[in-house]
């Protein structure tokens, strides 16, 4: 004689809860073996979107710290230079200005020359002037500039243009210049174009 069946066992009402148990192993009808598949790509795919992202950042941080590296000096010389030097000299070539060695490892930059009230008098891009017309500069009075003084920050270009990099330094006395209808507590922008 066999064992007496337990309710929900046997009959109709098991092979209901045998189905359902079935259906609940079958997640939408996919087997184990796929939904262990479908979770392993998944989290593939997760994992190469952020250490791609890792990747990304670390590289254009390290590309930013690069061009900083060099806008920095630039502008500390140029706030100590006036600025008739940028001017070139007889005979040489009159795309790069003769106290700006080894500029070329970070390309085209603008330079500026503000007033006090951060109106920019003067301007050049080096070696060759901007196509776009420079960096969108914000307000950079005397107070601003020192506030800001070699520290490197981005603003944006002109529509439909690059960002630029852009270091700013308070004008210092330096040697006396022939030129002189630029202010001393002025500051002097450098800007170089950043495409990443």
């Amino acid at each position: 004689m066999s064992p007496p069946a337990r309710s929900g066992e046997g009959g109709a009402g098991g092979r209901a809860a045998a189905a359902s148990g079935r259906g609940g192993r079958r997640l939408g009808g996919l087997s184990l073996r796929s939904r262990l598949l479908l979770i392993t790509t998944a989290l593939l795919a997760v994992g190469l979107l952020v250490s791609g992202a890792v990747a990304l950042a670390t590289l254009r941080s390290h590309l930013v710290g690069r061009v900083d590296e060099r806008l920095k000096p630039a502008a500390a010389l140029l706030a100590r230079l006036p600025p008739a030097l940028l001017q070139p000299s007889p005979g040489a070539d009159p795309q790069v200005p003769r106290v700006l060695p080894d500029m070329d490892v970070i390309g085209r930059i603008h330079i500026a020359y503000l007033g006090p009230d951060g109106t920019v008098l003067r301007h050049r891009s080096v070696p060759a002037p901007s196509p776009d017309g420079g960096p969108r500069l914000p307000p950079l009075d005397a107070g601003t500039v020192a506030r800001l003084a070699g520290r490197p920050f981005e603003v944006p270009g002109q529509p439909g243009t690059a960002d630029w990099r852009v270091v700013v330094m308070p004008r210092e006395e330096g040697p006396p210049s022939p030129d002189q209808a630029l202010p001393a507590d002025g500051g002097v922008v450098v800007a170089r174009r950043w495409t990443a």
